[in-house]
């Protein structure tokens, strides 16, 4: 069984296609990634043009832009190498000069996955036949890319905190105890427990009491994971729901503080396919993505590259030149 060239393989994860032809898939390929580029023209793949010599010849993919005051038509030759690992030849940029010539579009492309020969690339920039690389996408080349953020942190949640409270003897501690059960009062230190602190600055809950002093703890001593503080309550005394009071010398609050790491590791969420250079245009490679190749769609009957939904802007739109 012959080889299978890694650009029908790409091309069969995005898009369906009957054609067995050799070669055929890459042009489709180049097709949907030219048509991700071009914000103006038309697209087509596969159609035959008649030159002034009455002759047609095939093009595996046409860029037109009637609006444009040149009546812009770029025709492009593609070469699916991979399986024979062959650089483009001299031979077939001939072969491709004589339908441009024939034709007269304002520019022509010849497009490959592997590289050209020194002598096409000078007989091609003789004839201003532009020279592209559409290739698959290496693990070389994402070693300067951000594709994967790992993020090291530490966050902090509210401190555990419990408190010792120190009444005058034993006699007040023990109806203190009561009155909370008779209340039904089990957690004192609870936001709607009803329970306060009362002194000459007024009341404040059992809970703001406890924070605000932790608090002012932990800013004079940021260092100490955990602590001991000692309040002196005398004059004061402790509330319950408006029904009860009673007197208190002091409290005794301890804490620890919860602090967790975690380490996160983010993905970009875009596959990335593969990458398009124009030989000395000087531009960055493209990448193309895996949403590049899926958001269009070849008519099979006009052959041309339309988009399923609207297209989404990005930063690689251009019109290709």
């Amino acid at each position: 069984m012959a080889k299978r060239s890694r650009y029908e393989e790409i091309h069969d994860r995005y898009q369906t296609a009957s054609s067995q032809k050799l070669g055929t898939k890459y042009e489709r390929l180049a097709a949907l990634v030219l048509k991700s580029l071009e914000t103006k023209g038309v697209v087509i793949h596969d159609r035959k043009l008649t030159g002034a010599s009455g002759e047609e010849s095939q093009i595996d993919v046409i860029i037109e832009d009637k609006n444009s005051s040149n009546q812009r038509r770029i025709l492009v030759e593609c070469k699916d190498f991979d399986v024979k690992g062959d650089d483009v030849g001299i031979g077939i940029v001939r072969g491709f000069w004589a339908v441009v010539e024939d034709i007269e579009p304002t520019d022509a492309m010849i497009v490959t996955c592997n590289n050209f020969t020194a002598p096409a690339m000078r007989y091609a920039a003789y004839k201003r036949i532009k020279l592209a690389i559409l290739r698959q996408i290496e693990e070389e080349d994402l070693k300067d890319r951000i594709t994967r953020v790992n993020i090291d942190f530490e966050y902090e949640t509210t401190p555990t905190a419990s408190m010792n409270m120190l009444f005058p003897n034993e006699e007040i501690t023990g109806e203190f105890q009561r009155c909370l059960r008779e209340n039904d009062i089990n957690e004192i230190s609870l936001p709607d427990s009803e329970v306060y602190f009362e002194g000459s600055n007024g009341e404040i809950s059992v809970n703001e009491f406890v924070n605000m002093n932790v608090n002012e703890y932990r800013r004079n001593n940021p260092a100490h994971e955990n602590g001991t503080i000692s309040v002196n309550l005398s004059g004061c005394s402790i509330k319950v729901k408006d029904i009860s009071r009673f007197p208190i010398n002091a409290a005794i609050i301890t804490f620890k503080r919860n602090i967790y790491s975690e380490k996160l590791e983010m993905y970009a969420e875009r596959v990335a396919e593969m990458i398009f250079k124009i030989l000395e245009d000087g531009e960055e490679d493209l990448i193309i993505f895996g949403d590049d190749l899926e958001r269009f769609q070849i008519d099979p009957a006009t052959h041309e590259v339309k988009p399923i939904s609207m297209p989404r802007t990005t930063s690689q739109d251009r019109s290709l030149r």
